[in-house]
């Protein structure tokens, strides 16, 4: 047949007709062309909105966390000038009141800290150079154990390679990490605690393992969200925000992390960093 029909991408072009398919062709690409366009400015507009939001909740946070943090010195003064001045005229239940007191002002205030830390990790820029690994996780224990803890602790570093990285935001992770397991360990007769790592491709797996409290890995998606605990005040105090940094600077990064976890024997939280971020180091 002199005039065979073709059917592609909804147009009905006949053979033998290369103006009319070109035409009709041309049209499609026109309509694509401002169907991107279109969508490209939807996705410009709705992230404008959604950084004014996200500055707005910022601006808010840190007014909050101002206004908060005035009374609550107030309250620690005070309660500091009670102590010492009435300390004679206080009896046990008194002296018991303004303890707590004095407790739940500094666990508010810590609170308020990791709320302002938390969320300006967000709006930082991470800024990417070599990073001695071993010295910096050593640093930090040796910032974290007591005298006593150091003589009671089992404590193994590893010869861990450099990354490429933020120091001071890695500094905080090691912190959290380290900090958390020191203190899941505390009530174990021959508490351990070890910092290690994996080589993968093109990644470099740091771990912190314990064999500390432990806890249900069916519980274990909302341990890198804000304020949420898998043990009580009673049995380990803290504010549920330590482990949201730790993921929040990691994606920053452009690693992932993660825990491997049984009750009562102990848990392991990995980070993985990859070799190169963004060509940098």
């Amino acid at each position: 047949m002199k005039n065979e029909i073709n059917r592609s991408d909804n147009f009905i072009t006949p053979k033998n007709t290369g103006n009319l398919y070109a035409a009709k062709n041309g049209t499609a690409e026109r309509y694509y062309d401002d169907r991107i366009h279109q969508l490209e400015e939807l996705l410009k507009n709705k992230t404008q909105q959604l950084e004014e939001v996200s500055n707005e909740l910022e601006a808010f946070s840190h007014s909050l966390a101002h206004d908060l943090k005035a009374p609550l010195r107030a309250i620690r003064s005070f309660s500091e000038i009670l102590k010492e001045d009435q300390q004679e005229k206080l009896d046990a239940e008194g002296k018991r009141v303004l303890e707590i007191i004095q407790v739940n002002s500094k666990k508010l205030t810590q609170l308020i800290d990791d709320m302002l830390s938390y969320s300006g990790i967000a709006k930082s820029k991470a800024v990417f150079n070599q990073v001695n690994m071993k010295l910096l996780a050593e640093d930090c224990l040796n910032s974290l154990l007591t005298n006593e803890q150091k003589k009671r602790y089992k404590i193994f570093v590893g010869n861990l390679p450099n990354c490429c990285g933020d120091e001071k935001m890695l500094k905080q992770v090691w912190i959290n990490l380290l900090g958390n397991a020191i203190k899941y360990s505390a009530k174990k007769i021959n508490p351990t605690i070890e910092a290690g790592f994996e080589k993968e491709d093109r990644m470099t797996v740091y771990f912190v393992r314990d064999k500390g409290a432990g806890f249900d890995m069916a519980y274990s998606n909302k341990l890198f969200q804000p304020f949420q605990r898998l043990h009580s005040e009673n049995e380990f105090e803290g504010t549920g925000v330590g482990l949201a940094f730790v993921k929040r600077v990691i994606l920053k990064h452009s690693g992932s992390v993660w825990v491997q976890s049984i009750p009562d024997e102990g848990s392991t939280f990995y980070f993985s960093i990859p070799t190169k971020i963004n060509g940098n180091c």
